[in-house]
Order: C-alpha cells, then sequence, then structure tokens
C-alpha cells in the first residue's frame, strides 16, 4: 500500500507525532460496524421481521409483539420508516398519558383503535425493546448484520498501532466512546493473549472497574498515575452511556441489611454482570444485600425520551466530565465512525475546536466537509474527513511506521 503525500491519514499521523500524548479517541458506533455489531437500522429490521412473522424471539414475548402489531400497523405496499427511538419513544409517550395519576383530574387510560391497553403491558414492552437492544449489542450480534468479519483484530492492530508510534512510543491512550458493546475490551483481552515474548507493546486496560470477585466501578480508577504501569502501555476507556455489562447492587446498611429498594438510585454501587449463581451465593453469605435488583437490569443510556436527562445523573455525569475535561487539557482529537448524532457530545466538541491550537480528525466514509461544518462552523481546526472505514484506515496507518520520517505540516497544526 502506498500512501501519498498529500493523504489525510499522513497528516494525522504527523500532527500525533507532534500532539505526543496530548490527543484522546473518541469512538462512535461506526467503530464496531467492522466488527458486526447490527445498526439501529438493522435493529429496527430485525424487530419488524418478528411483527410481520408473529415469532417472538431475542426476550420480545408473544404479549408484547401483540401490542407492537396493534401499534405499528405495516402497510404492504408502503415500508415502515421508525426506528427503535421512534418505537421507544412513542411507548414513553402512553406511559406518561396512563400512568399518570392526579386527585384533581379524572384518569387516562391508553387505546388503540378499540383496545385499551394497560400501563403495565406499555412498561413491559418498553422493558423488553430495551433488552432487546442489549442483546443485539452483544459479541455474538454479529451474525444478524450483512457486515463486518465477526473478529476484533482490527481493533486490536489500531490499539498496537497508536501504542506503538512515536519515539518514545505512547504509554497512554485516551478512549472515549458512546457505544455500550463489547468489542474493544475484547480486542484488549485479544492483546492480552499474544505469547508472553510478543508482548512488545504491552497494553493494559483501565475501563473504572477494581479487579475483584465482583467488579465494582470506582472513578477514582481513572485517576491511576500512567507511570505506576512501568512499561505497559495503558487504554484508559470511558464508556459515556454504559454498557451492556454494567449492572448495579445495593448498598448494605450499617445493619447488614440492604438499603432502600432494588431500584437503581445514586446511591446503587455499579458492578460488572456476574453469572447469577455467583450473585445469588454472595447474597446468601452476605457479601451482598439481599434487596437486588432484577438480573435483567443494566447501566445503560438507551435511546429513549429520558436519554439526555439520563447524562446528568450518576455515573453518567461523571463519565462526561471526564470527558469535557480531557478536552480542554489535549491538542488533537480523534473521532472514529460517528456522525455526532447526541447535542451533549457536540456541544463539548465544538466548545474543543473553537479553542486555539486545536485539531480534530474525523474517520468517517459516511460524513462529509459540509457535515462538519454545519456542525462545528468554519474552523482551522477541522480537518479534512479521512473517508473510509476503520478496518481499512487501520493498516493504512500502520504502514506509516514502516516509511521514512516526514515532517508534513498539517493546516492549523503547530
Amino acid at each position: 500500500m502506498i500512501v501519498m503525500g498529500d493523504s489525510p491519514v499522513l497528516n494525522l499521523h504527523n500532527s500525533l507525532r507532534q500532539a505526543k500524548e496530548r490527543w484522546a479517541v473518541f469512538l462512535g458506533a461506526g467503530a464496531s460496524y467492522d466488527y458486526g455489531i447490527p445498526t439501529m437500522v438493522e435493529i429496527a429490521e430485525i424487530l419488524r421481521g418478528q411483527i410481520r412473522d408473529n415469532k417472538p424471539d431475542y426476550g420480545i414475548t408473544k404479549p408484547t409483539l401483540d401490542l407492537l402489531k396493534t401499534l405499528c400497523p405495516e402497510d404492504q405496499k408502503i415500508l415502515a420508516n421508525w426506528n427503535i427511538e421512534d418505537l421507544l419513544t412513542r411507548l414513553s409517550q402512553l406511559l406518561d398519558a396512563a400512568g399518570t395519576a392526579h386527585t384533581a383530574f379524572a384518569p387516562v387510560t391508553t387505546a388503540i383503535g378499540k383496545s385499551e391497553i394497560p400501563a403495565t403491558a406499555i412498561r413491559q414492552a418498553s422493558e423488553e425493546l430495551i433488552g432487546f437492544m442489549a442483546e443485539m449489542c452483544d459479541l455474538s450480534s454479529h451474525k444478524h448484520s450483512k457486515h463486518g468479519s465477526g473478529n476484533v483484530d482490527y481493533l486490536a492492530d489500531f490499539f498496537l498501532a497508536m501504542a506503538s508510534f512515536g519515539k518514545p512510543a505512547n504509554k497512554l491512550i485516551r478512549v472515549f466512546s458512546t457505544n455500550i458493546d463489547l468489542c474493544v475490551e475484547a480486542a484488549l483481552v485479544r492483546l492480552s493473549q499474544r505469547p508472553r515474548a510478543d508482548r512488545r507493546p504491552d497494553l493494559v486496560l483501565v475501563d473504572g472497574f477494581e479487579s475483584a470477585i465482583l467488579p465494582t466501578f470506582n472513578m477514582g480508577c481513572y485517576r491511576r498515575e500512567v507511570s505506576s504501569f512501568g512499561e505497559r502501555c495503558a487504554v484508559y476507556y470511558w464508556k459515556l452511556h454504559g454498557s451492556v455489562d454494567w449492572t448495579y447492587a445495593q448498598a448494605i446498611g450499617a445493619d447488614g441489611s440492604g438499603e432502600g429498594e432494588a431500584d437503581y438510585s445514586d446511591q446503587s454501587i455499579i458492578v460488572r454482570r456476574v453469572d447469577g449463581s455467583l450473585s445469588d451465593n454472595l447474597a446468601s453469605c452476605g457479601a451482598l444485600s439481599a434487596k437486588q435488583p432484577d438480573r435483567s437490569k443494566r447501566i445503560v443510556i438507551f435511546p429513549t425520551p429520558a436519554k439526555y436527562s439520563q447524562t446528568y445523573t450518576v455515573p453518567y455525569m461523571d463519565l462526561f466530565e471526564a470527558f469535557r475535561r480531557t478536552l480542554e487539557e489535549i491538542e488533537l482529537l480523534i473521532c472514529i465512525g460517528t456522525s455526532f448524532p447526541d447535542q451533549h457530545i457536540r456541544s463539548a466538541i465544538r466548545s474543543f475546536v473553537e479553542r486555539d491550537n486545536t485539531l480534530l480528525f474525523v474517520v468517517d466514509p459516511q460524513v462529509k466537509s459540509d457535515n462538519l461544518k454545519s456542525l462545528f462552523g468554519v474552523s482551522r481546526s477541522v480537518q479534512p474527513v479521512i473517508s473510509m472505514e476503520f478496518s481499512q484506515f487501520v493498516p493504512e496507518f500502520k504502514t506509516l511506521d514502516a516509511m521514512p520520517g516526514t515532517t508534513k505540516t498539517t493546516e492549523g497544526a503547530q
């Protein structure tokens, strides 16, 4: 592969060298696309197929399927154009109308056509849809998509490349993502399974969880000094919208009993999801509160009407604050596989590019320069789009270290 002198990838490579470790990565859904995580469009089509065929699956029960069929009648001549976010929003609107009680007003019931729908059925449908979306983000979900390799090798290669370039080699990679899948974690596992003699560079994942029989989330993990990892390269990974493998436990009171109900609150303790039998055993021996949430509960921001208000709750508020604070410290941000759909993310990045001496690189085959201008204004910080899929970008970036050094200057770089 020959990298031309005016290649935007070459510009990124040179700019990263100049920025040293004052840079960070933001991963959008496109970063998991090449693995095979289904897109929102594909997830909606899988659900439509269930509705059309009247075949409940993936945690969607027959009552919920009947409700969705009533709510989403499909004309054989016109393709339905709703997506999962539209559907969750509609269910939320119905639940708000049916579930709000006030003694001064007459009670409201929800009917679709001639069928009255109880609030309990709407709530159940919402919970099953959220569980369905979580299953579609599992590592096994690539079998449902028409793209991707089902292999995280390209992500592993990306982290190796980012850890290897530079003299001296990088010891810090900061990654932020709104993805809730486990592709990045799987890529770091892959790297840890190399023969010991081949672990150069050796990478360690810092994802906010303490190492224990029940890994517990602690923002203090991100404050660990990079120097404490010795010669290893630390990948600090913030999942801004949570993760499919996050759940919570209730705090244990002074008397050893559980505090409060099993619903999530700011006092709940975020933990990694573990095998159900282990969780039961920990509760029975007094290590966990007996008041534990249903095993289907997840610490994830899904595309519901509550999405943006959730970003102001624990742990998302702390995670986003880490993103905003990092943008104040770095000089260069690489955004991969995103069209910037989230307003709070766009606002933070816009503040970043409005600073002097910053650079924004976007790697995405769909995003155009005009899109970036409409989002972030006309700015010298915003570099030409690297218009390629992530799996194409990685090998091109890797070839640059094998080439003679170059000092081509990117517009806006120092």
